[in-house]
C-alpha cells in the first residue's frame, strides 16, 4: 500500500519536472527575440530624441497618442530662439554699416579721435600730447567701445551732410543778408581776377608772337596774314579784312614758330582761365567755379542739374570710367568734409585747451595746425574737383 503511494508520488514529480523544463526551454528560446525587440525600441527612442521629440511612459489610462516635450527639447528650442535673435541683430548691424561709405568713415575717425585727444588734454590741464596719447591707449575696453560707437554715429552724420557740405563750399549760401553781401563781394573779386587773367593771356600771347614773327617771315608767310594774326592776338577788330583771309590766318599755327620759354606762361594762364565758367555764371568760391566750368562744357539740358545728368548716364558708363568717377567723387566728399571738420576742431581747441599764459604759444600752434589742415583739405578738394570734371568730360563724350 505504502509502496504504491510512493510510486504514484514519484510519477507526479517527474511530470511536474518535465513541464517545468519544457517551459524553461521555451523561455530561453524567446530571450534573443525579446532582446532584439528591446534594442529596436531603444533605437527608436534614440532617433526620437535626436530629432527633438521623446515620449513619456504611458499608463493604461492615458491616451496612447499623447506626447509630452522633454527638457532637452525645450533647451534646444530656447537655443534656436537665442541664435535667431543674435543673427537678426548681426544682420541689422551689418545693414547699417553697409549703408556707410568710405567717404564718411575717414572724416568720422578724424573727428572722434581728435575730439578725444582735445578732451584728454583738457582733463589733464596741460598740452603734453605724449601723455595724453598714453592715457587714451590705456583706457578700459568700455571707453574703446564708446569711441567705436561715436565713430559710427559720426559716420552716419557726416554721410548725411556730404552733399550739403559740397554745396556750401561751392558757394550756395542761401538768402541771409550777410551771406548775400559776402557772395556778391566774392563774385566781384573772381570776375576781376578772370579779367586780369584774360589780359595777361593777351599780353603773353602778343609777346610770344613778336618772337615768332621773324620765323613766320622766314617761312614766307604772307604779310597780310601776319598782320591779321597780330590783331587777332591783341583782340583788335578785324572788320575791314576779307573773311577769307581771316579764315586763312586762323589756319596758321604760329605757336610752333615761338620759343618755348615764351609759350609756357601762355599755357599756365590758359589753365587758370579754364577753371572759370562764363563770366555771367561765376560762383563765390574757387571750388564752385571749378565745378561749374566743367558743367558748362557738358551737354546738359535746361531742366537738369549736374547730379541728374550723372544719374541719367551712370548705368551706361564703362566699368573703368565708373570706377574713376566714384574715386574722384569719394575724394571730393572726403576733402570737403575734412575742411569743415578741421575748422570745427580749431574752434573746439580754442575752448577746451588750457588758457594759462605759459600755454599760449602751444595753443596758438594747435589752432594754426587745424586751420592749415583745413586749408590743405580745401585745396585737395579743388584738385579732386578738377579730376572729377575731367571724368565728366569723358562721360559726356561717350
Amino acid at each position: 500500500m505504502i509502496v504504491g503511494q510512493l510510486r504514484l508520488a514519484c510519477r507526479r514529480l517527474r511530470a511536474v519536472a518535465t513541464a517545468t523544463s519544457s517551459r524553461l526551454g521555451d523561455s530561453l528560446r524567446l530571450l534573443p527575440m525579446l532582446s532584439a525587440r528591446s534594442s529596436s525600441d531603444r533605437s527608436e527612442l534614440d532617433l526620437a530624441a535626436h530629432i527633438g521629440a521623446s515620449r513619456r511612459s504611458l499608463s493604461p489610462k492615458q491616451d496612447i497618442m499623447t506626447v509630452m516635450p522633454s527638457t532637452d527639447t525645450e533647451s534646444a528650442v530656447q537655443d534656436a530662439v537665442a541664435a535667431s535673435a543674435g543673427e537678426t541683430l548681426s544682420r541689422f548691424i551689418t545693414r547699417i554699416l553697409d549703408q556707410l561709405s568710405l567717404s564718411s568713415w575717414l572724416p568720422a575717425i578724424v573727428l572722434v579721435c581728435n575730439l578725444a585727444m582735445l578732451f584728454q588734454l583738457h582733463a589733464q590741464h596741460n598740452l603734453d600730447v605724449g601723455t595724453a596719447t598714453i592715457d587714451l591707449t590705456d583706457k578700459p575696453v568700455g571707453i574703446l567701445i564708446v569711441l567705436t560707437l561715436l565713430i559710427i554715429v559720426a559716420s552716419i552724420v557726416t554721410q548725411a551732410f556730404e552733399f550739403e557740405v559740397i554745396r556750401i563750399l561751392e558757394g550756395y549760401w542761401g538768402s541771409p543778408k550777410v551771406l548775400r553781401w559776402l557772395a556778391k563781394s566774392r563774385i566781384r573779386r573772381h570776375r576781376k581776377r578772370l579779367a586780369l587773367l584774360e589780359q595777361r593771356y593777351k599780353d603773353c600771347s602778343s609777346l610770344a608772337f613778336q618772337e615768332a614773327k621773324q620765323s613766320l617771315r622766314q617761312s614766307r608767310t604772307p604779310k597780310d596774314l601776319i598782320v591779321i594774326l597780330e590783331k587777332m592776338i591783341a583782340g583788335k577788330p578785324l572788320r575791314r579784312y576779307d573773311p577769307a583771309r581771316i579764315a586763312a590766318a586762323e589756319q596758321i599755327d604760329w605757336r610752333q614758330h615761338a620759343p618755348p620759354e615764351f609759350l609756357r606762361p601762355i599755357d599756365a594762364t590758359e589753365a587758370l582761365i579754364l577753371q572759370y565758367p562764363d563770366p555771367f555764371r561765376i560762383m563765390p568760391t574757387k571750388l564752385g567755379n571749378t565745378l561749374r566750368s566743367g558743367e558748362d562744357r557738358l551737354h546738359i539740358t535746361a531742366n537738369e542739374d549736374l547730379e541728374s545728368y550723372v544719374y541719367r548716364r551712370y548705368a551706361r558708363m564703362a566699368v573703368d570710367l565708373r570706377g574713376e568717377h566714384d574715386r574722384y567723387r569719394s575724394q571730393l566728399n572726403i576733402y570737403c568734409l575734412l575742411t569743415f571738420i578741421f575748422i570745427t576742431l580749431a574752434i573746439v581747441a580754442v575752448n577746451l585747451l588750457p588758457h594759462a599764459l605759459r600755454y599760449f604759444v602751444p595753443e596758438v600752434i594747435f589752432v594754426a595746425i587745424y586751420l592749415c589742415l583745413s586749408f590743405v583739405s580745401y585745396q585737395a578738394a579743388i584738385a579732386s574737383a578738377r579730376g572729377y570734371v575731367t571724368v565728366l568730360t569723358s562721360i559726356d563724350s561717350t
